[in-house]
């Protein structure tokens, strides 16, 4: 995910390969600034990785600091169904 100005082409071509992650995967997309730099493709990647069955309880609060990320580069994200689906698993 560290791709910089590509990362929009390379979330683009790598959505179908993408399947929800445990562990660490969810710090390193907030750590990269995607979330505030190209918004639209960082939701689509998130709607792919994560799965509230899979996720681990301490990985919310960081899913939860990049939709507000996501939102402070963009408000009408949070009308997004994928956002609203994303921040319920967000704040459970």
């Amino acid at each position: 995910m560290e791709c910089g100005d590509a990362f929009p082409e390379a979330a683009g071509w790598s959505l179908e390969y993408l399947r929800p992650f445990e562990g660490r995967g969810l710090y390193r997309l907030s750590e990269n600034g995607h979330a505030a730099q190209h918004p639209e493709s960082m939701l689509r990647v998130l709607d792919r990785v994560v799965d509230a069955d899979v996720l681990q309880g301490y990985e919310k609060h960081t899913l939860q600091e990049v939709l507000d990320a996501l939102v402070g580069a963009n408000v009408v994200m949070a009308q997004d169904p994928r956002f609203q689906r994303l921040y319920g698993i967000a704040i459970q």
